[in-house]
């Protein structure tokens, strides 16, 4: 009575069981990764300064639209955008709306574009997002609106 003897029937539960672990394992590993991946904070812009030839920003409350050449503006732009990191937001249904439309033309002929909602809260690619680290200088990119040299039509 001190050994038993496996039936097969015993050992194809065993093997079952064991299958089911290592399923529920990769499973949980998957969903791990997928967290980590949505969560991992991404640059919002990611240049020298000296790559981008011009910058437009399309303000979505009023209507306007400013071109920006100037090397001084395009320096501090650029180089507060290169400091910003955003995190995804989970946000469910639609949104309608939006500040401001940037687009940033770089001498590659790329250009990269997105949505600046706030100090806090930008459209980037398909997702919204929360700035993680870094602030966008969002009050100074509404002022250039002020500027008639920069107005478009």
């Amino acid at each position: 009575e001190y050994f038993s003897l496996t039936t097969g029937e015993n050992m194809k539960s065993i093997k079952l069981k064991r299958l089911y672990k290592i399923i529920i394992i990769l499973a949980a590993l998957l969903l791990l990764t997928a967290a980590v991946i949505w969560f991992w904070p991404v640059r919002l812009f990611d240049a020298a300064a000296d790559e981008v030839i011009k910058i437009e920003i399309f303000n979505g409350n009023t209507g306007k639209q400013i071109s920006i050449d100037d090397r001084h503006e395009i320096e501090r732009i650029a180089g507060n955008l290169n400091t910003v990191y955003l995190r995804r937001k989970l946000s469910f249904g639609r949104y309608v709306g939006f500040n401001l439309d940037t687009n940033i033309y770089m001498k590659d002929g790329s250009m990269h574009g997105c949505i600046i909602n706030s100090d806090k809260n930008v459209v980037y690619g398909k997702y919204r997002n929360a700035v993680y680290t870094g602030t966008i200088e969002y009050d100074y990119l509404q002022s250039l609106f002020d500027n008639p040299e920069y107005l478009v039509g």
